[in-house]
């Protein structure tokens, strides 16, 4: 758990610090995507496919982060953002999205 809270941490702090830039406005849909693709890449790397376990792991996530993920909300993202993330085979992909 503590690998997946790093690797969590390093991606969710780009991204939920990003306020300025070009893109369009993230929305509450789009912030929970996000957020939801990082957690599946992040268990993927770490072999973790156990329903259970991803359902745990994730809220686990929700709670530490709920925070950064509601305040998200109105900050600039790429257009072509959560399709990257969504195109995005492992978690080492992730950072080049979020630039």
């Amino acid at each position: 758990m503590r690998q997946i809270r790093r690797h969590f941490f390093v991606a969710a702090s780009v991204f939920f610090g990003l306020s300025a830039g070009c893109g369009r406005p993230a929305t509450h849909t789009d912030c929970e995507r996000i957020f939801q693709r990082i957690v599946e890449l992040e268990l993927r790397d770490l072999q973790t496919t156990d329903p259970a376990i991803v359902a745990k792991k994730t809220s686990e996530l929700r709670a530490s982060y709920g925070s950064e993920l509601e305040g998200c909300v109105g900050k600039r993202i790429r257009k072509d953002l959560v399709t990257c993330l969504e195109q995005a085979k492992a978690a080492s992909e992730v950072d080049g999205c979020l630039k």
